[in-house]
């Protein structure tokens, strides 16, 4: 009866220095009384809409951001990867590149990342940006064009976008290789090397 529910939030044990000890401190006490580990769940005190949409919808994305921010760790670069896609699917394409550029700082398996980011980009009609982006794709160590596939063929259509016609058919001729089928390549070659002609 007097028991607290499972589960319960318990309050941290402080550490009691030991009489004629001020300097002691029981580790043990002070170890599992150090639950800080940051919840992935987030809860928000729900609110009457105020009969604006962009106001409540602008107000409810800041307090997810905010959220986002105070759970999610720098280093958690998948939880940023899959947020940036979140984002993306959202429409919300400067967060999404936000997510997708603090996703980058993870030391392996960037090609996916840069693709989503060049492809963030692309939405956005900035094609330069997009370009360079996705270049540096092309420099990560080991990555073959299989695993480049979404890559050149996003920088064979940033080349066709910029008018440089020829360069786009280099990219969408290294996607062909590795698959005949892959989007509508085999379409584009046919009109640009048809536009050639």
């Amino acid at each position: 009866k007097g028991r607290p529910a499972a589960g319960a939030a318990r309050p941290a044990p402080t550490a009691v220095p030991a009489a004629g000890d001020e300097d002691f401190v029981n580790l043990g006490d002070w170890l599992r009384g150090d639950d800080t580990r940051k919840s992935t769940r987030m809860v928000v005190q729900e609110q009457e809409p105020s009969g604006d949409e962009e106001a409540d919808f602008q107000d409810m994305l800041r307090k997810f951001k905010q959220g986002i921010a105070e759970n999610i760790e720098d280093e958690d670069h998948q939880s940023h990867y899959d947020l940036g896609v979140a984002y993306k699917e959202m429409g919300l394409l400067d967060e999404a590149i936000a997510e997708f550029q603090k996703a980058l700082r993870a030391p392996t398996n960037r090609v996916p990342t840069y693709e989503a980011l060049g492809q963030s980009f692309m939405e956005k009609e900035q094609y330069p940006m997009a370009a360079t982006i996705l270049s540096r794709a092309l420099n990560e160590k080991g990555a073959s064009d299989d695993q480049l596939i979404g890559v050149l063929y996003l920088l064979g259509r940033c080349a066709e976008e910029r008018g440089q016609n020829d360069a786009a058919v280099e990219y969408y001729h290294r996607v062909f290789v590795v698959d005949i089928q892959f989007r509508d390549v085999n379409e584009r070659i046919t009109a640009l090397e048809g536009a050639r002609r």
